[in-house]
């Protein structure tokens, strides 16, 4: 029975490795050791464990235990708000006080639409991507919003519409995120422009 992939990074919180375990996986893990536990007569239990072993857990509690580490993560991008910026945009200092946190599992739900994003760049502002292997405009993609770091809303209240997003976002930090999710909807922010408190125009990406 072949191993699928599983992102794993570094977590610094945790000083050990942590997988990357949304809910569809661990379902996709149960019904794999539903199936294993007919062909071989053994108990549940062991049939769970030895399905975490072949995807790089130790145990099955460590799966349900990554799992716990993915769900904020998961429940704020399927149905809260998350924002992406270049860290260059943002303060540590001002995020603090803020209601975002930055979120080190969000780029594996996110990953996907700002590739989509990436390609959606115009040919007049790069004649040249579109012919470029797959392989390269990967690589640029990787450059290019490698740079990014997603935070995740952890208010009571979770915004409905981008407006009141970006709203919340200028209390602390100058330039809009690049993009907003809400819902699991990705929107693009990059032109949003800066305005002041009395609404007049302060800024605008080009």
């Amino acid at each position: 029975m072949g191993s699928e992939k599983i992102p794993a990074f570094k977590g610094f919180a945790y000083m050990n490795i942590i997988i990357f375990t949304p809910s569809s996986h661990v379902e996709k893990l149960k019904q794999k050791a539903k199936k294993l536990k007919k062909e071989l007569g053994i108990s549940h239990h062991e049939a769970l464990d030895q399905i975490a072993k072949q995807f790089r857990y130790h145990h099955w509690h460590h799966v349900t235990e990554m799992a716990a580490i993915t769900a904020p993560t998961e429940e704020a991008y399927r149905n809260g708000v998350l924002v992406a910026y270049d860290f260059s945009d943002i303060s540590d200092c001002y995020m603090e006080e803020s209601p975002f946190v930055e979120d080190d599992l969000a780029m594996y739900f996110c990953e996907d639409q700002l590739w989509q994003a990436y390609l959606e760049i115009d040919d007049d502002e790069d004649p040249e991507f579109h012919d470029l292997p797959e392989e390269e405009r990967r690589e640029y993609f990787a450059d290019d919003y490698g740079r990014f770091a997603i935070l995740r809303f952890t208010g009571a209240d979770i915004p409905q519409d981008v407006e009141y997003v970006l709203k919340l976002t200028r209390e602390f930090t100058f330039w809009p995120p690049q993009f907003v999710w809400i819902k699991g909807n990705i929107y693009n922010t990059y032109g949003a422009p800066v305005t002041g408190s009395n609404g007049e125009l302060v800024g605008v990406r080009y």
